[in-house]
Protein backbone atom coordinates (compact mmCIF):
# COMPACT_ATOMS: atom_id res chain seq x y z
CA UNK A 1 0.00 0.00 0.00
CA UNK A 2 1.42 3.42 -1.13
CA UNK A 3 1.58 6.31 1.07
CA UNK A 4 -1.14 8.36 -0.23
CA UNK A 5 -3.25 5.47 0.10
CA UNK A 6 -2.59 4.86 3.43
CA UNK A 7 -2.82 7.89 4.68
CA UNK A 8 -6.24 8.35 2.20
CA UNK A 9 -7.53 5.62 4.56
CA UNK A 10 -6.38 6.92 7.69
CA UNK A 11 -8.13 10.27 6.81
CA UNK A 12 -11.35 9.31 6.12
CA UNK A 13 -11.34 7.47 9.27
CA UNK A 14 -10.96 10.57 11.21
CA UNK A 15 -13.61 12.44 8.65
CA UNK A 16 -15.95 10.10 9.67
CA UNK A 17 -15.32 10.32 13.21
CA UNK A 18 -15.79 13.91 13.11
CA UNK A 19 -19.20 13.77 11.20
CA UNK A 20 -20.00 11.49 13.47
CA UNK A 21 -19.43 12.73 16.65
CA UNK A 22 -20.33 15.95 15.74
CA UNK A 23 -23.62 15.43 14.04
CA UNK A 24 -24.36 13.15 17.01
CA UNK A 25 -23.84 15.85 19.22
CA UNK A 26 -26.32 18.15 17.28
CA UNK A 27 -28.68 15.64 17.46
CA UNK A 28 -28.59 14.78 21.16
CA UNK A 29 -28.56 19.39 21.46
CA UNK A 30 -31.63 19.31 19.39
CA UNK A 31 -33.40 16.52 21.01
CA UNK A 32 -32.83 17.88 24.56
CA UNK A 33 -33.86 22.13 23.66
CA UNK A 34 -36.86 21.02 22.30
CA UNK A 35 -37.87 17.56 22.74
CA UNK A 36 -36.80 16.29 26.05
CA UNK A 37 -38.19 16.85 29.21
CA UNK A 38 -36.17 19.81 30.24
CA UNK A 39 -36.93 21.77 26.63
CA UNK A 40 -39.51 23.54 28.77
CA UNK A 41 -37.44 24.84 30.99
CA UNK A 42 -34.88 25.94 28.90
CA UNK A 43 -37.03 27.27 26.05
CA UNK A 44 -38.34 29.70 29.22
CA UNK A 45 -35.33 31.14 28.67
CA UNK A 46 -35.01 32.18 25.53
CA UNK A 47 -33.39 36.04 26.23
CA UNK A 48 -29.95 34.36 26.53
CA UNK A 49 -27.67 37.06 25.17
CA UNK A 50 -26.32 35.84 21.55
CA UNK A 51 -22.93 37.02 22.29
CA UNK A 52 -23.10 34.04 24.88
CA UNK A 53 -21.83 32.19 22.11
CA UNK A 54 -18.35 34.23 21.80
CA UNK A 55 -17.44 32.32 25.23
CA UNK A 56 -17.01 28.68 23.55
CA UNK A 57 -16.53 30.25 20.04
CA UNK A 58 -13.16 32.23 21.48
CA UNK A 59 -12.27 29.20 23.38
CA UNK A 60 -12.67 26.63 20.32
CA UNK A 61 -10.84 29.51 18.13
CA UNK A 62 -8.24 29.27 20.91
CA UNK A 63 -7.58 25.64 20.97
CA UNK A 64 -7.29 25.66 17.46
CA UNK A 65 -4.83 28.10 16.88
CA UNK A 66 -2.78 26.61 19.36
CA UNK A 67 -2.46 23.17 17.65
CA UNK A 68 -2.07 25.03 14.45
CA UNK A 69 1.08 26.92 16.01
CA UNK A 70 2.20 23.37 17.23
CA UNK A 71 1.63 21.96 13.50
CA UNK A 72 3.14 24.99 11.68
CA UNK A 73 6.16 24.84 14.13
CA UNK A 74 6.95 21.49 13.25
CA UNK A 75 7.07 21.68 9.62
CA UNK A 76 9.26 24.86 9.83
CA UNK A 77 11.45 23.05 12.32
CA UNK A 78 11.69 19.96 9.52
CA UNK A 79 12.80 21.90 6.66
CA UNK A 80 15.48 23.49 8.37
CA UNK A 81 16.38 19.88 9.39
CA UNK A 82 16.59 18.68 5.95
CA UNK A 83 18.63 21.86 5.35
CA UNK A 84 21.49 21.05 8.15
CA UNK A 85 21.33 17.61 7.49
CA UNK A 86 22.16 17.77 3.97
CA UNK A 87 24.68 20.96 4.77
CA UNK A 88 26.20 18.82 6.78
CA UNK A 89 26.62 15.58 3.91
CA UNK A 90 27.80 18.22 1.06
CA UNK A 91 30.60 18.89 3.77
CA UNK A 92 31.68 15.80 4.52
CA UNK A 93 31.89 15.04 0.70
CA UNK A 94 34.10 18.49 0.13
CA UNK A 95 36.59 17.43 3.10
CA UNK A 96 36.88 13.81 1.64
CA UNK A 97 38.57 15.48 -1.84
CA UNK A 98 40.60 16.78 0.61
CA UNK A 99 41.87 13.49 1.61
CA UNK A 100 42.88 11.61 -1.69
CA UNK A 101 43.26 7.81 -2.21
CA UNK A 102 41.35 5.42 0.14
CA UNK A 103 40.62 7.95 2.74
CA UNK A 104 38.58 9.23 0.21
CA UNK A 105 36.79 6.51 -1.22
CA UNK A 106 36.11 5.12 2.16
CA UNK A 107 34.45 8.45 2.91
CA UNK A 108 32.62 9.26 -0.15
CA UNK A 109 31.44 5.49 0.33
CA UNK A 110 30.17 5.46 3.67
CA UNK A 111 28.17 9.07 2.88
CA UNK A 112 26.91 7.35 0.20
CA UNK A 113 25.99 4.18 1.80
CA UNK A 114 24.02 6.64 5.14
CA UNK A 115 21.93 8.65 2.52
CA UNK A 116 21.13 5.84 0.45
CA UNK A 117 19.74 4.08 3.47
CA UNK A 118 17.30 7.10 5.16
CA UNK A 119 15.75 7.61 1.35
CA UNK A 120 15.58 3.32 0.91
CA UNK A 121 14.81 2.92 4.20
CA UNK A 122 14.24 5.66 6.81
CA UNK A 123 12.29 8.21 5.10
CA UNK A 124 9.25 5.72 3.54
CA UNK A 125 9.20 4.61 7.41
CA UNK A 126 8.83 8.18 8.59
CA UNK A 127 5.98 8.66 5.89
CA UNK A 128 4.14 5.78 6.68
CA UNK A 129 4.34 6.55 10.17
CA UNK A 130 6.18 2.90 10.81
CA UNK A 131 7.34 2.40 14.16
CA UNK A 132 8.40 -0.39 13.91
CA UNK A 133 11.03 0.88 11.57
CA UNK A 134 12.42 3.34 13.15
CA UNK A 135 15.87 4.64 12.80
CA UNK A 136 16.37 2.18 9.91
CA UNK A 137 19.80 4.33 8.87
CA UNK A 138 21.16 3.68 12.56
CA UNK A 139 23.61 1.20 11.31
CA UNK A 140 25.08 3.18 8.24
CA UNK A 141 25.47 6.44 10.44
CA UNK A 142 27.39 4.60 12.43
CA UNK A 143 29.95 3.12 10.26
CA UNK A 144 29.96 6.89 8.95
CA UNK A 145 30.65 8.11 12.06
CA UNK A 146 33.38 5.26 12.54
CA UNK A 147 34.98 5.94 9.19
CA UNK A 148 35.94 9.84 10.09
CA UNK A 149 36.77 9.17 13.31
CA UNK A 150 39.13 6.82 12.00
CA UNK A 151 40.56 9.40 9.76
CA UNK A 152 41.21 11.95 12.23
CA UNK A 153 42.81 9.16 14.60
CA UNK A 154 45.32 9.25 12.38
CA UNK A 155 49.02 10.25 13.71
CA UNK A 156 49.84 11.54 9.97
CA UNK A 157 46.13 13.47 10.02
CA UNK A 158 46.13 17.23 9.95
CA UNK A 159 44.40 19.21 12.73
CA UNK A 160 42.01 21.15 9.97
CA UNK A 161 40.90 17.69 8.78
CA UNK A 162 39.38 16.99 12.68
CA UNK A 163 37.67 20.53 12.35
CA UNK A 164 36.19 19.84 9.11
CA UNK A 165 35.05 16.11 9.67
CA UNK A 166 33.71 15.80 13.37
CA UNK A 167 31.00 18.62 13.28
CA UNK A 168 29.20 17.79 10.10
CA UNK A 169 28.92 14.20 11.96
CA UNK A 170 27.64 15.79 15.15
CA UNK A 171 25.55 18.01 13.09
CA UNK A 172 23.72 14.66 11.30
CA UNK A 173 23.50 13.13 14.71
CA UNK A 174 21.82 15.73 16.27
CA UNK A 175 19.26 16.82 12.56
CA UNK A 176 18.70 12.95 12.58
CA UNK A 177 17.37 12.48 16.01
CA UNK A 178 15.35 15.37 15.57
CA UNK A 179 13.98 14.34 11.99
CA UNK A 180 13.05 10.90 13.83
CA UNK A 181 11.52 13.08 16.58
CA UNK A 182 9.09 15.13 14.27
CA UNK A 183 7.93 11.27 12.20
CA UNK A 184 7.31 9.38 15.21
CA UNK A 185 6.11 11.47 17.72
CA UNK A 186 2.86 13.21 17.53
CA UNK A 187 1.61 16.24 18.53
CA UNK A 188 0.08 16.01 22.32
CA UNK A 189 -3.39 14.10 22.44
CA UNK A 190 -4.77 16.35 25.10
CA UNK A 191 -4.36 19.32 22.71
CA UNK A 192 -6.19 16.82 20.05
CA UNK A 193 -8.65 16.29 22.71
CA UNK A 194 -9.07 19.91 23.41
CA UNK A 195 -10.13 20.99 20.28
CA UNK A 196 -12.74 18.15 19.79
CA UNK A 197 -14.28 18.88 23.49
CA UNK A 198 -14.65 22.97 22.80
CA UNK A 199 -16.02 21.82 19.27
CA UNK A 200 -18.82 20.28 21.31
CA UNK A 201 -19.24 22.99 23.86
CA UNK A 202 -19.37 25.58 20.82
CA UNK A 203 -22.30 23.41 19.19
CA UNK A 204 -24.36 23.50 22.82
CA UNK A 205 -23.79 27.43 22.70
CA UNK A 206 -25.15 27.00 19.28
CA UNK A 207 -28.09 25.67 20.32
CA UNK A 208 -29.23 27.54 23.01
CA UNK A 209 -28.58 31.05 21.52
CA UNK A 210 -31.40 29.76 19.15
CA UNK A 211 -34.22 28.64 20.99
CA UNK A 212 -36.25 30.66 19.46
CA UNK A 213 -36.04 29.06 16.26
CA UNK A 214 -35.79 25.35 15.55
CA UNK A 215 -34.77 26.04 11.64
CA UNK A 216 -32.23 28.56 11.97
CA UNK A 217 -31.06 26.44 15.30
CA UNK A 218 -30.52 23.36 12.59
CA UNK A 219 -28.87 26.01 10.04
CA UNK A 220 -26.55 26.88 12.60
CA UNK A 221 -25.78 23.15 13.46
CA UNK A 222 -24.61 22.64 10.02
CA UNK A 223 -22.49 25.24 9.94
CA UNK A 224 -20.71 24.90 12.76
CA UNK A 225 -20.48 21.30 11.82
CA UNK A 226 -18.97 21.92 8.48
CA UNK A 227 -16.20 24.64 10.38
CA UNK A 228 -15.65 22.53 12.70
CA UNK A 229 -15.30 19.63 9.79
CA UNK A 230 -12.61 21.56 7.90
CA UNK A 231 -10.55 23.50 10.64
CA UNK A 232 -9.86 20.04 12.43
CA UNK A 233 -9.15 18.25 8.52
CA UNK A 234 -6.72 20.77 7.66
CA UNK A 235 -4.83 20.64 10.98
CA UNK A 236 -5.04 16.53 10.80
CA UNK A 237 -3.25 16.66 7.43
CA UNK A 238 -0.62 18.39 8.52
CA UNK A 239 -0.04 16.70 12.02
CA UNK A 240 3.00 15.30 10.34
CA UNK A 241 5.29 17.44 8.40
CA UNK A 242 6.50 14.14 6.78
CA UNK A 243 2.82 12.59 5.62
CA UNK A 244 -0.02 14.04 3.86
CA UNK A 245 -1.05 15.77 1.06
CA UNK A 246 1.89 17.92 0.61
CA UNK A 247 4.69 15.91 2.81
CA UNK A 248 8.38 17.19 3.11
CA UNK A 249 10.49 14.93 0.30
CA UNK A 250 14.44 14.54 0.79
CA UNK A 251 14.82 15.40 -2.66
CA UNK A 252 17.21 17.99 -1.58
CA UNK A 253 19.46 15.35 0.12
CA UNK A 254 19.35 12.89 -2.55
CA UNK A 255 20.58 15.54 -5.10
CA UNK A 256 23.31 16.16 -2.51
CA UNK A 257 24.95 12.73 -3.46
CA UNK A 258 24.31 12.86 -7.07
CA UNK A 259 28.00 14.09 -8.49
CA UNK A 260 29.99 11.02 -6.40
Amino acid sequence: MSTLSSFAIEELRFTALILVVNISAAFFIYWLLNLSRLSKWLNASKDIAPSFLSISALLFGLFVTNLASDVWTRHSDANLILINETSAIQSLLSTAKNLGGKEELKLNTAVNNYVDAVLTKEWPAMADGDDQNRGTAEAEFEALSQIATQIVLQASQHRVIENRLMPPIDNIRTARLRRLYLAHDEISFVKWRSVGTFSLLLLLSVGIVHLRSERAMIITFAIAIICILASELILFNNKSPYQGRDPIKPNMLAESIKET
